[in-house]
């Protein structure tokens, strides 16, 4: 009856050897009898058995059998020491998130619950990273739980299933991590393999969010927060969602920043990517709020290296830059024509410009939509011959302007012909911003005053 609904099916074609293993579970028997019988055997003593519990212990539905009342479901978990290793393996995510507490918990009086000690911790990391990714009920469910009862314990908890976590993502990615996870424990990179393409790196920074109640209460970050917990939450801020009234927990993050910046393995992580599209740490914050991400760069500006990184479209944290209008980000990097290629500057000109037609549609915005001038006649309506008239006037007169202005027009053309023909290209959205759809909807671009100060800046 371990199954999500506590049932006992006798039809269950696994229904003996899983018996077969509660029983070695309860009584810390190692070795199933020799001679167990044969199957319809032993099934047919388990008829009889459960015959004898209807109506005591256990009632008969639908052809299944079912526990009269919740409390002999957790009479059964609470009877042995040996069933923590086994509630945790094999319960439903209700089961675990219902019985199981740390150490530091302090429940009711009442409460049964099994509190257990960081032996049994990599086993429950392994149960709740399973279920968070599933959906987004499963992962506020794990969420809450993890707030309501671990909080108590520190954040040592929440360090480890990160780093679990970290491993299934750069696994499913082909990125090699370096983490010992994957040579100490080779069953957890066994059962993580069923996980890959589920941990997606929007699902992680909900998951940040959630467990920090939107921002507002920072008790998983601290001096041995994992690296790659300090880099979602990170992201996270950037999204705005991290508000004003929630100041400390950024600078809580900005802290924590500031202090791994100069170590090697945190900068290496900046580098490496976060989802399918090759896409690092910078290229999410390139496309996040100015103010949170001027704030985060200007910690250690001297980290332009880091933005050399190309993602699977050739587009580097400072392409996606331009092309958003974050002139800030610029400005703090302090990256003007002295210590910028002559082709970089070309290239993030021509990407500002093509940003700027994306989102303000420049072509369209200030196209002037030509009307004649409508001149009154004596009833108030248009004459149309006077129009006519007046209009073949201004065209002679325009025709000497424009021949002069033709001249001066050309001239310039020749001049700057080499530089302005690749600034025609066109750059589509999706093209620069190959973000999974999440991100796309959270991207932050500048005003067109934003644009205009880019395209000056490397004109």
């Amino acid at each position: 009856m371990k199954n999500k609904n506590h049932q006992l099916d006798l039809n269950d074609p696994n229904l003996c050897r899983n018996l077969v293993e509660l029983y070695q579970t309860f009584f810390n028997f190692k070795y199933i009898p020799e001679k167990p019988g044969s199957y319809e055997e032993q099934k047919i003593a388990i008829e009889e058995a459960v015959h004898r519990m209807n109506n005591k212990y256990l009632k008969f539905h639908e052809g299944v059998y079912e526990f009269i009342h919740p409390c002999l479901l957790k009479a059964m978990f609470l009877s042995s020491e040996s069933m923590v290793h086994y509630l945790l393996e094999n319960g439903s995510l209700h089961d675990i998130t219902e019985f199981v507490r740390s150490e530091g918990y302090n429940g009711l009086e009442s409460e049964l619950v099994i509190k257990i000690n960081v032996d049994y911790h990599h086993i429950l990391c392994e149960r709740l990273v399973e279920h968070a990714f599933e959906n987004r009920d499963s992962l506020l469910h794990v969420a809450q739980y993890i707030y309501s009862y671990w909080r108590s314990s520190g954040n040592n908890f929440v360090n480890e299933m990160f780093r679990h976590i970290e491993f299934i993502l750069f696994k499913s990615l082909g990125v090699d991590t370096g983490d010992p996870l994957s040579l100490d424990n080779e069953s957890l990179s066994e059962k993580s393999i069923n996980l890959e393409g589920q941990v997606q790196f929007s699902k992680v920074t909900v998951l940040v969010d959630e467990l920090t109640y939107k921002g507002r209460d920072p008790w998983i970050y601290g001096p041995g927060s994992a690296d790659f917990l300090i880099l979602s939450a990170l992201v996270s801020a950037a999204m705005n969602r991290y508000a004003t009234d929630r100041v400390q927990t950024f600078k809580i993050l900005l802290d924590e920043f500031e202090n791994r910046i100069h170590s090697e393995s945190f900068v290496k992580l900046c580098s490496k990517p976060l989802d399918i599209y090759g896409n690092t740490f910078f290229h999410y914050l390139m496309g996040l709020s100015q103010k949170e991400a001027s704030a985060i760069l200007s910690v250690h500006a001297e980290m332009k290296f880091t933005f050399d990184t190309e993602n699977a479209k050739k587009y580097t944290p400072l392409d996606i830059a331009a092309f958003l209008g974050k002139i800030e980000i610029f400005k703090v990097l302090n990256l003007k024509t002295s210590n910028c290629t002559d082709k970089l500057r070309k290239k993030l000109k021509r990407l500002a410009r093509s940003g700027k037609d994306e989102y303000f549609n420049k072509n369209i915005k200030n196209k002037e939509i030509d009307q004649s001038v409508i001149h009154k006649t004596k009833d108030d309506g248009a004459s149309p011959a006077k129009l006519e008239h007046e209009d073949a006037d201004d065209e002679k007169k325009e025709e000497v302007d424009e021949n002069n202005q033709n001249i001066k027009k050309v001239t310039r053309k020749l001049i700057h012909r080499n530089e302005e023909s690749d600034e025609k290209e066109n750059h589509d959205k999706r093209d620069v911003l190959c973000f999974e759809d999440f991100m796309l909807n959270v991207v932050v671009n500048g005003e067109e005053d934003d644009y205009q100060s880019i395209i000056r800046l490397f004109s």
